[in-house]
Formats: structure tokens, sequence, C-alpha cells
């Protein structure tokens, strides 16, 4: 991903106007091209965080995971599976703290993602 989108931008006037001018490769590679490879770089960082959040989960909850007296969802989720008929609060909870974990990675990765694009055309006022 880094490699095609490095790639991708390099091959923009605006870095090649940059050598012409006469700046280092390191320079361009610096100011040019690396803000304009951020943005997707941290929609896959969250994105795969949110994966590796439900794999860590589920993988628990199988008893594949993390070891039982350590504290995760899915270890709370296993030992909750028991008494879910007359407690079912006890899988709703730790369903919904994975759900508000993954949908806050994601709402992060978007606000990151928003405030680093250079190619972004929101405006930002200041008040």
């Amino acid at each position: 991903m880094v490699r095609g989108s490095v790639l991708s931008v390099s091959q923009s006037e605006f870095v090649e106007a940059s050598t012409t001018m006469g700046n280092s490769r390191f320079y361009t590679l610096l100011v040019h091209v690396l803000p304009n490879c951020i943005a997707p770089l941290i929609v896959l960082t969250t994105m795969m965080f949110g994966w590796v959040l439900l794999a860590e989960s589920a993988l628990s909850f199988l008893g594949l995971g993390v070891p039982p007296p350590e504290p995760s969802w899915g270890n709370i989720l296993a030992e909750a599976k028991a008494h879910l008929m007359r407690y079912p609060m006890l899988g709703l909870l730790p369903g919904l703290c994975i759900s508000v974990a993954l949908l806050g990675v994601n709402f992060l990765g978007d606000a990151l993602r928003d405030e680093l694009d250079p190619k972004s055309t929101t405006s930002k006022e200041v008040i």
C-alpha cells in the first residue's frame, strides 16, 4: 500500500516541479510526497486495528486467544455464555464495548484523515 501510494504521488507534476526547482530528493520526499501518502495509511491502519480487535475478541471467546485469567472482551463473553438466559446484560455489555471501541477507532481515523489530508477542500475557520 505504501509503495503504491508513493509511486502514484511521485509521478505527479508538483513532485517534478520540486525537482526542477533544484530541491533535493529527500526534501521533495519529506515535503511533497509524504504528506500526500499519509491519508491512505491512516485509513488502512484504523481498518486493520478494527480487524485485530475483532479477531482477538473472537479468538479469546473460542479459548484460543488470551489465557482466561487475563481480561479480554472475548473472555468476558465466553464466561457469560452460561448465564445469558437469566442475565442477558452479561453478553450485551461486552458486545457494546467492542462496538463502541470499533466505532471510536473508525471515527478517530476518519478525523485524522480529514485533518492531515492536504487535498482536503474543507476550509478551516477560526472562531
